[in-house]
């Protein structure tokens, strides 16, 4: 099966950047994989960085421009261009956030298990079931493609990926994988305001750092990234020494 590793990618540390495709390659056991970048930095400088540092690693690369600074809607346009890009040419589709890494080996074709969909479930207003965009796997021989969609909807107040639930709703919940998500204190972060913890998923196969950008202006964001970063080293260290 050809399967993409999508990335949407903003103002992103380099470290986080080259650390997440060195870690795709260590872990991911899908046989043909390609991994493919859709920019939509709105620095022109940290977009060349970016683009510099896609390409030494072997990626493909795309530029996305959004014509709002609205983050969400500036998300959703990079996503929906990216799979109309690339949805006929590849059977499976990952899409990850930017600071979404593994720490274990894991497979795209392995998480879909057969089914259409796997991605995180979200609610709003207790009954409008979405999935969010940055853990997403899509079995895109059997899937509508139609109803593929990373649009917000204002309408319910969903953020980007709001659109999905009519794929949701299309597939039924009998086909699609609901992957686990877990808070995980940071320890050297107890006390920050807001992002004294990270996330894992999938049995604690990949750690999402959250805001990694730094778009939300939180205090101590360098310390908060160092952290993340030795926290995923140690990860992966303590994975290889149970090998």
């Amino acid at each position: 099966m050809k399967t993409a590793i999508i990335i949407i990618t903003y103002h992103i540390d380099p470290r986080i950047l080259i650390g997440q495709v060195q870690a795709i390659r260590k872990f991911c056991t899908d046989a043909d994989y390609s991994i493919e970048f859709f920019d939509n930095s709105q620095d022109e400088e940290k977009a060349a960085g970016i683009k510099h540092h896609v390409i030494d690693q072997g990626c493909n690369y795309h530029r996305t421009i959004s014509a709002t600074t609205d983050p969400s809607v500036s998300h959703s346009f990079a996503a929906n261009f990216a799979y109309k890009t690339l949805k006929d040419r590849y059977d499976l589709i990952a899409f990850f956030d930017h600071d979404l890494i593994p720490v274990k080996t894991f497979s795209v074709e392995l998480i879909l298990a057969g089914k259409l969909v796997a991605g995180v479930l979200q609610y709003q207003g207790g009954h409008v079931q979405y999935l969010w965009p940055g853990c997403l796997f899509l079995d895109n021989t059997q899937i509508d493609k139609s109803l593929v969609d990373f649009s917000p909807n204002n309408q319910l107040g969903t953020d980007t990926g709001g659109e999905l639930y009519k794929l949701v709703n299309a597939c039924g919940t009998g086909q699609c994988v609901f992957i686990d998500e877990t808070g995980c204190l940071n320890p050297d972060l107890k006390d920050h305001p807001t992002h004294y913890f990270y996330m894992t998923l999938h049995n604690q196969t990949f750690l999402h750092f959250l805001a990694a950008s730094g778009w939300a202006g939180e205090p101590d964001h360098e310390k908060r990234i160092n952290s993340l970063i030795n926290i995923v080293n140690n990860k992966i260290t303590d994975y290889d020494n149970l090998q």
